[in-house]
């Protein structure tokens, strides 16, 4: 297939992946129909993209990261297919564990314009949705959500509120799905609004703004707490002045949205007294050693093993596919951190190598914007990643497609950095 067509068939299956609960809901199109499809066209383009892999497009600065995507494409495959023969087709979602990721070497490939504007176009969806959703919950209540939902996913009521306020799931029908896709994208503006140098910073920062309060009204705690860790750590690291800065603005407006932060009242709840036991459901010491095994070999949903029940997403990796595999899928997830630190140890060692170099100083202020370049694209990556922390919406088919953009945009931003400081360390010995 040339490379052009293939280009665009790839950004029209990401983003009706991301998108797809739209034509549903406004064309009345099969949901199961439309579904199906959606995912039957992610596989065979985690299929086709397997070949770039092995291309020779700069990917030798991505050993590690494409050698464990090679390495979980294998063992996992294996697993899936084990399940799928054993188990049945209901635990046929795990197939997008392993087949999804070689889909990143192919995105590498594009212009970054292109995945911006797969990004922006996937943005506009799922804000209309969300806001829909709400008023939908607003207006008509239990009713209306109840028609909207149903609408998205036949037979299948699926929905949420603290109080009488209902939490939107857009065009995702799930309120965690839908607030997993929201924390990507505000961290994607957060990151735009601190690297772009133009008058587009503001509009960057809108877009943050309505991204974050949209995902703040679909009430998911977990999601909402994994991008809050993460941009305050990067914070932290690279820009404590503007930490400090919306503190007090944080504080100021708090009144102004308080009875819109439903998610307080999750993280404030005491787990212990939920019925399902919350997000330590099965994490007592029997739960543990009856489900030992699966820890070790995988194997939790052929065994169904206690520990299955969790609801941590990295705990029922763990028990599905065992100690090695989740390990592998860990570093794919997180891989972002492994060559951000490579970066900051092998550009330290040049630079000490160099010290008595004449134009240093242009080898250091390019290392330090480098690295706080990385820094911030690898936001919407980590709190994506993190966001396992709870629920598994991240593997969702509306999310994983998404992720991948993400991952190729970091990846794409490695490259052009790891070759260019390369550049600018050689023109030293001229």
């Amino acid at each position: 297939m040339n490379i052009k067509v293939f280009k665009y068939f790839a950004l029209i299956v990401l983003i009706f992946a991301s998108v797809r609960g739209a034509f549903v809901y406004h064309l009345g199109w099969s949901p199961n129909l439309i579904y199906s499809i959606s995912s039957a066209l992610l596989i065979l383009l985690g299929l086709l993209s397997f070949k770039y892999i092995n291309s020779k497009y700069n990917f030798d600065i991505l050993f590690a990261f494409r050698r464990a995507c090679l390495i979980n494409y294998i063992v996992l495959s294996i697993y899936s297919l084990f399940y799928i023969l054993f188990v049945g087709f209901s635990e046929i979602s795990t197939i997008y564990i392993f087949m999804i990721f070689p889909i990143v070497f192919l995105l590498i490939r594009f212009k970054m314009r292109d995945l911006y504007f797969a990004i922006y176009l996937v943005s506009i969806f799922i804000f209309l949705g969300t806001y829909i959703f709400y008023q939908i919950g607003v207006s008509s209540g239990f009713d209306g959500i109840e028609a909207a939902n149903l609408t998205l996913r036949p037979g299948d009521l699926i929905y949420s509120r603290i109080g009488e306020n209902y939490l939107p799931g857009g065009y995702l029908g799930s309120q965690h799905d839908n607030a997993n896709v929201l924390i990507m994208l505000s961290a994607f503006y957060f990151y735009l609004t601190y690297t772009v140098k133009s008058r587009l910073r503001i509009i960057c920062f809108i877009f943050f703004a309505l991204s974050l309060s949209l995902t703040i009204l679909t009430g998911s705690a977990s999601n909402i707490l994994s991008l809050g860790i993460i941009v305050f750590l990067i914070l932290v690291l690279k820009s404590k002045k503007s930490l400090l800065l919306l503190i007090p603005i944080t504080i100021y407006f708090y009144p102004l949205i308080e009875d819109k932060l439903y998610f307080i009242q999750k993280i404030t709840q005491d787990q212990s007294e939920l019925e399902s036991g919350g997000i330590f459901n099965s994490l007592d010491l029997m739960s543990v050693v009856k489900s030992l095994h699966a820890i070790f070999i995988g194997g939790g949903y052929y065994f169904n093993v206690p520990m299955m029940k969790s609801e941590v997403a990295f705990i029922k990796i763990l028990i599905g596919f065992g100690m090695l595999p989740f390990i592998i899928l860990l570093f794919i997830l997180f891989s972002p951190v492994y060559y951000i630190c490579t970066f900051i140890v092998t550009s330290k060692k040049i630079v000490k190598l160099n010290y008595s170099k004449n134009n240093l100083e242009k080898v250091i202020l390019f290392r330090l914007e480098g690295i706080n370049q990385l820094l911030f694209s690898s936001l919407p990556v980590l709190t994506g990643a993190f966001s396992l922390i709870h629920y598994g919406s991240l593997f969702r088919i509306t999310s994983i497609g998404l992720f991948c953009i993400f991952l190729a945009i970091f990846y794409k931003n490695y490259i052009k950095i790891k070759c260019k400081f390369d550049v600018i360390v050689d023109e030293l010995d001229h």
